[in-house]
């Protein structure tokens, strides 16, 4: 008993893969000992270690989470983490790659992956992830003399999960992007859980004729990006 209390002051979390120990400290540091034939210490190395390794690559987290040969981290920033076998895809870096030290997992926009909470399989990995959403899925302008410049229109974008987005950021993309601008957003900085931003977009046709472009939301979101169409004639 005395040494389960000295262990659990030195330890606030500690979790079992196979093979493998994985401790997450009081001070917010993850240390790794055990099995390593995947580089599931995260060390640089794929040696085995009997003694606790400490990943200082990581900085401090909150939250780490191992499975079968591959872990999970979510530093204190709400980034997720992943390193060892990668032969599914489960450490979500866009590669099949296995890794030896921790990576930043993405979404499908390639911006680093916030999440609440984690969890990982034997060939899977699990977060609760950030999301948003947006109130409408087109915009479509009046139509407008071409020279000239429509009345902005406007989206609300919502953070709909239980931790902040690091920032958010729109753009217009797509062939006829030049018709189309955004003028206006609030959303340039940290959206806490369950706050909202919005960002207005105006139409100045180029030539007459249907134009068309998408708004794209970008955030580190796992339903990022999010798109609007834009439409509009010009005439």
């Amino acid at each position: 008993m005395k040494f389960w209390s000295k262990a659990f002051l030195v330890a606030a979390l500690t979790v079992i893969g196979l093979g493998r120990v994985s401790a997450q400290s009081i001070q917010g540091t993850v240390r790794t000992w055990g099995s390593n034939q995947s580089g599931q210490l995260g060390n640089g190395t794929r040696t085995d270690s009997n003694m606790p390794i400490k990943i200082s690559s990581l900085g401090s987290v909150m939250a780490i989470a191992p499975g079968t040969y591959h872990s999970l981290a979510v530093k204190t920033d709400g980034t997720v983490w992943a390193w060892g076998s990668n032969s599914f895809g489960q450490l979500s870096d866009g590669t099949l790659t296995d890794r030896n030290t921790a990576v930043a997992a993405v979404n499908q926009s390639g911006v680093g992956l916030g999440a609440t909470s984690i969890s990982a399989g034997n060939t899977s990995s699990f977060a609760g992830a950030l999301s948003m959403v947006v109130d409408s899925a087109a915009l479509t302008f009046p139509p407008q003399t071409v020279g000239s410049r429509s009345p902005s229109l406007t989206v609300t974008i919502t953070n709909n999960s239980g931790g902040a987005l690091a920032s958010v950021n729109a753009s217009v993309t797509g062939v006829e992007q030049t018709d189309f601008g955004v003028t206006a957003s609030s959303c340039q900085s940290s959206l806490p859980a369950s706050g909202s931003c919005t960002v207005s977009v105006q139409f100045a046709p180029t030539t007459t004729g249907i134009r068309t472009a998408t708004l794209e939301i970008v955030s580190d979101a796992v339903s990022s990006p999010l798109t609007v169409v834009l439409n509009g004639l010009g005439h």
